[in-house]
């Protein structure tokens, strides 16, 4: 999701920087950062899915389930790589 995109979208919901940080519990000035370009945001496509579910749209893109799926299964690997290790 690149800045343009994410100023457009809070926008359209009609939050304030400030309101929508609050809402996703992040700090202002990260989102700040993320609005300017500066930096991205770490999974786009889940804070397109956060969007959509903040405008009462719960249909996820394939593409978004993907990318869900994909994290996912790096959370999974993660977990099972580290327990063969402890064991």
């Amino acid at each position: 999701m690149k800045s343009q995109e994410i100023k457009k979208r809070r926008l359209e919901l009609g939050f304030t920087q400030i309101a929508l940080a609050e809402r996703f519990e992040i700090d202002v000035k990260l989102l700040q950062t993320w609005e300017s370009g500066a930096a991205s945001p770490p999974h786009p496509k889940l804070l397109e899915l956060a969007f959509d579910a903040l405008k009462g749209n719960w249909a996820i893109s394939p593409e978004t389930q993907a990318e869900i799926n994909r994290i996912q299964k790096f959370i999974n690997d993660s977990h099972s790589n580290l327990a063969k290790t402890l064991n």
